[in-house]
């Protein structure tokens, strides 16, 4: 998010310049990158479910693969030659 508080696709160009943490000078050099970021108005915004949902997209997701193997084997029975 930018400083207008719209989302972005890519950040400024400068930002490629930015070493990696493996470098030894690039936590550092890191740093500096996200305070300079921090000072141009962008902000990360994260999304998350709450907790209490947890059960509920295990059982979502185990539905959905439970169903996907059941047509995959009613699939396989029926192509297999007899």
């Amino acid at each position: 998010m930018d400083s207008t508080r719209r989302a972005v696709d890519t950040l400024p160009a400068w930002v490629a310049d930015c070493m990696t943490p493996e470098d030894p000078l690039g936590e550092s050099t890191q740093q500096r990158c996200l305070g300079r970021l921090a000072a141009a108005g962008y902000r990360q915004v994260v999304t998350y479910q709450p907790a209490d949902r947890f059960w509920l997209f295990q059982a979502l997701e185990t539905a959905i693969f439970g169903m996907l193997s059941l047509l995959v084997g009613f699939c396989f029975l029926r192509i297999w030659p007899s």
